[in-house]
Parts: C-alpha cells; sequence; structure tokens
C-alpha cells in the first residue's frame, strides 16, 4: 500500500505542481505592486494577495489530480502485479490492487456474482468522482465568491 501511494502521488505531482504555477501566475501584478507600495513584506503579500487569489485553482487542481489518481491501473500494476485480492488490506504492508484492475477482473468472470459485484463498484468509482469533482467547483465557486466580496 506504501509503494502504491508513493507512486500515484509521483504520477500526480507534476500535474498538482503545474497547476499551482499556473494559479500563482494567474494573480494580476498589479496587486502584488500595490501592495509593496503600500510598505507589505513579501510575507504578507504572498500571505493576503497571491494565496487567497491562487487557492481556488490550486485546490481544484489537487483535487483533480486525486481524481486521477482513483482512475490509474498501470503504474500499480506495474507495481504489484496483483489483478485479484480475496481478502481486505489490514496494514500498509498487505498486498493491494485498484480499484480498475478489480472491475476488470470480476468482470471477466463468468459468474452472476462477480458481474453484480463489478456493476456495484463501477458505481461507487463513479459516485467517488463525481463527489470530488463536484467538491471540487464548489470550493472554487465559494472562494471566487468571496474574493468577489471582500
Amino acid at each position: 500500500v506504501i509503494a502504491g501511494a508513493f507512486t500515484l502521488a509521483i504520477l500526480t505531482l507534476p500535474y498538482v505542481t503545474v497547476v499551482c504555477v499556473e494559479a500563482i501566475k494567474t494573480v494580476p501584478e498589479d496587486q502584488r505592486f500595490g501592495a509593496y507600495a503600500l510598505g507589505a513584506t513579501t510575507y504578507e503579500v504572498v500571505r493576503y494577495i497571491v494565496l487567497p487569489r491562487a487557492l481556488p485553482m490550486m485546490l481544484t487542481g489537487g483535487i483533480l489530480g486525486i481524481s486521477r489518481a482513483l482512475g490509474e491501473a498501470a503504474p500499480i500494476l506495474v507495481i504489484s502485479g496483483l489483478l485479484f485480492i480475496r481478502e481486505d488490506p489490514t496494514s500498509l504492508l498487505s498486498e493491494f490492487t485498484v480499484m480498475p484492475l478489480q472491475l476488470y477482473n470480476w468482470i471477466s468472470r463468468p459468474q452472476l456474482a462477480f458481474q453484480q459485484l463489478a456493476a456495484a463498484g463501477i458505481i461507487v468509482l463513479l459516485a467517488i468522482l463525481l463527489a470530488l469533482n463536484s467538491l471540487a467547483i464548489y470550493l472554487r465557486q465559494r472562494f471566487y465568491r468571496r474574493l468577489e466580496e471582500g
């Protein structure tokens, strides 16, 4: 589980980093220079000007990075090599798999119970992804409204 977590973290890190850099670039320089002109320190400019305006995009990028990691199967297949696991992980060193690989394995089995289990798993995966994407949209809109008000 630890190896899989590190692999997915390394996989999504470039995406999240690029989103954060682009979010910081979208903050208008006029606001930064205005804060400096009023005597703000670099820390105060970052804390009160840059971060509040870049945070909505940064949060959205982070949540979308997590959503992307949920659907990744190839890196975990390379690390674990396991397609079917019969018991739940009990520790961080237990065997593991990812939901897309488990779903593929369930769908390929001829028994009706496995196909029903796969259908339920697909619904759960879609619900998680929709919830994460909805959370990203909600947070972005909330922070943008807060910026417009204040």
